[in-house]
């Protein structure tokens, strides 16, 4: 009893070494320069902000900035193509109650603009597959 006792325990130790040699090579460190580096920090601050603003499901949060109570931008990768987000973008939109003022399409890039009674929103969908959305409050 005791010689597989020893056996499963040195099995269970070269396992766990196995993993602990392996498991750094799974890790990727993303530097600040990387195009989905993000700093998740003040888009969790300010996600209250983003309560009536849409988000594609598969989206990878780029940049937030600009997060006053009057005005913020933010930046996400998104797998989708570019008239998928615009389809989404009117649609969520308008089911959350903003009405669509614009839209302005130059070449490969679409420009959606909204606004409710107190905010306003602007949403550029790029050819990259980024998102930047412009919201806030009008004064």
């Amino acid at each position: 009893m005791s010689d597989v006792l020893q056996k499963l325990q040195l099995n269970s130790f070269f396992v766990l070494c196995c993993g602990f040699i392996l498991l750094p090579a799974c890790y990727k460190k993303l530097n600040k320069q990387s195009a989905y580096y993000y700093d998740e920090q003040p888009i969790l601050k300010n996600e209250a902000h983003l309560s009536d603003i849409p988000l594609p499901v598969q989206v990878t949060p780029h940049t937030m900035s600009g997060s006053t109570q009057d005005s913020t931008a933010l930046t996400f990768i998104s797998t989708f193509e570019l008239a998928d987000l615009v389809k989404f973008y009117e649609f969520e939109m308008e089911r959350l109650g903003w009405k669509e003022l614009h839209l302005f399409s130059v070449e490969s890039e679409v420009l959606l603009v909204f606004e409710k009674p107190q905010k306003f929103c602007t949403v550029s969908v790029r050819p990259d597959n980024r998102v930047v959305i412009f919201f806030g409050t009008r004064s």
